[in-house]
């Protein structure tokens, strides 16, 4: 029993420690690809941490299988699938991110009625 007693405490306290840094992300982040460099417009601050309590993170970080399935992407850069000019793979890059942003903006503002940015000046603030 005491071993019993031992070894949850010690899994408990093991799990409190990692868990955490595991699943950290940042509160907000800097969207800004060196694939895009230089950039026309001034990078976007994406509040991530907002994003990923409303939003299931296979929406944005996506890897699909031959068959159309959403595998999920294990929060790789956009950049490890989505190329600058994309010739052979998926969507280029700057696409990937404005069709990903917009089109969820968009459909949110129509359904909802909510005021969410869809505008260049909106989200590429100087």
């Amino acid at each position: 029993m005491k071993f019993a007693v031992l070894f949850l405490a010690t899994l408990f306290a093991v799990a409190l420690s990692t868990g955490p840094a595991v699943r950290a992300q940042d509160e907000v982040m800097v969207l800004e690809d060196e694939a895009l460099a230089p950039l026309e417009r001034p990078p976007v601050t994406f509040p991530h941490e907002r994003h990923a309590e409303i939003i299931d993170c296979t929406r944005c970080h996506h890897d699909y299988d031959r068959y159309g399935a959403n595998l999920g992407g294990d929060g790789q850069k956009c950049s490890t699938c989505h190329a600058a000019d994309a010739q052979d793979g998926p969507m280029p890059l700057k696409r990937a991110f404005h069709l990903q942003c917009k089109s969820c903006h968009e459909r949110l503002n129509s359904r909802e009625g909510m005021q969410l940015p869809v505008m260049c000046g909106q989200c590429h603030k100087p």
